[in-house]
């Protein structure tokens, strides 16, 4: 039999690198990483985010498990016999 799967520890956070922002678990396991170029010439090549965008899609991944449990909430209250 398989080991249960165990959810990533919350809170989650962000952590900025030189190229990158990662989006970390409370035991600090990388949960995603998000790369980004200042240089626009470089960053085309690369095919990677601004800066500024990077940032705001790995703050909106942080956000996900919250955005879940208000999804489950919402379903659990819709679901509920009257």
């Amino acid at each position: 039999m398989s080991d249960p799967i165990k959810p990533f520890r919350q809170p989650w956070n962000l952590v900025e690198h030189e190229e990158s922002f990662a989006v970390v678990d409370a035991s600090n396991t990388a949960l995603a990483l998000v790369y980004f170029e200042e240089e626009s010439g470089r960053r085309s090549s690369m095919k990677r985010l601004s800066r500024e965008d990077a940032r705001r899609f790995a703050s909106q991944v942080v956000k996900l498990p919250e955005l879940l449990e208000e999804l489950r909430e919402h379903r659990a209250a819709r679901d509920a016999p009257a």
